[in-house]
């Protein structure tokens, strides 16, 4: 059994999850860096980080100082595509052996700082006006317009159902 979450948080969605998780599971959730002396090193942990330009913040840490037994990825995009951004981090940090998930967090400007907030707004002036010519949007699309220009939160306890189940597993 899985009794460790690690996680790490820019806007908050992802502590959400992480706290959610400890919730539905009885695990004990920790901000990276914050659990030395705490969590054994040789024990088994759910690592959650915010997905930045499709790297995953603080995974290389946390590899380092931690046994991932899984990891959870919380982007921006829809559910049902973050399997692609998930196979992505999976090939990019070799874990193979480790299983990733993908889940939705949101979106929220005003907590995003320097050159992250820079970044965003980048994007959302790249992106925003195309989705907003496009005639025919899907209802993903949709989202994603009204995330970058309005900001949202798309956590949900649904998210986390296949962790949910891999973590019952073991």
């Amino acid at each position: 059994m899985i009794k460790t979450i690690i996680y790490t948080s820019q806007t908050g969605f992802t502590k959400k999850y992480a706290r959610l998780l400890a919730l539905e599971t009885g695990a004990t959730a920790f901000e990276l860096g914050k659990a030395p002396g705490k969590v054994k090193r040789d024990e088994p942990v759910v690592y959650m980080g915010w997905l930045k330009a499709g790297r995953l913040m603080g995974l290389s840490r946390a590899m380092k100082e931690h046994r991932i037994a899984a990891v959870c990825v919380v982007g921006m995009g829809p559910q049902r595509q973050g399997g692609s951004q998930a196979q992505g981090v999976q090939r990019m940090y070799h874990l193979d052996a480790v299983p990733v998930f993908y889940l939705q967090g949101g979106y929220d400007g005003a907590k995003l700082k320097g050159m992250n907030r820079f970044m965003m707004r980048c994007m959302t002036k790249l992106t925003a006006p195309k989705l907003e010519k496009k005639k025919d949007r899907t209802a993903e699309e949709e989202d994603m317009l009204t995330l970058l220009r309005h900001g949202g939160d798309r956590v949900d306890k649904k998210n986390l159902a296949s962790v949910l189940a891999w973590m019952k597993e073991r």
